[in-house]
């Protein structure tokens, strides 16, 4: 993220450690990226993001005038929840570059 803009995430939160990244897969389709200056960008359309509660640990994104929460999922391999606010439909978000969690571990 930006400086200015990530000093104002609560730092480590996942608002913060998403700012300005990408790409991401959102229900296996890509690209997906969370900009500065809260724009989301998806393979359907351009929205808005932001942090949805005080400590950034959950984020809204903003599509078609549908509202998302994004929680994390699994914080080590970079994957998130979102849940659709009307119906509570839930997909995963991952970053499109992560390696297999576990892979090469016993």
């Amino acid at each position: 993220a930006h400086a200015s803009e990530a000093a104002a995430l609560s730092p480590g939160s996942l608002a913060a450690l998403i700012a300005g990244s990408g790409p991401y897969t959102w229900a296996g389709m890509t690209p997906a990226a969370f900009l500065r200056g809260g724009v989301f960008h998806n393979p359907w359309a351009v929205g808005v993001w932001k942090p949805k509660s005080d400590d950034g640990e959950v984020v809204r994104a903003t599509f078609f005038n549908i509202d998302h929460d994004l929680t994390i999922g699994s914080s080590e391999c970079g994957r998130m929840v979102s849940t659709r606010v009307s119906d509570k439909d839930r997909v995963p978000v991952a970053w499109s570059q992560e390696k297999r969690c576990g892979a090469g571990k016993r």
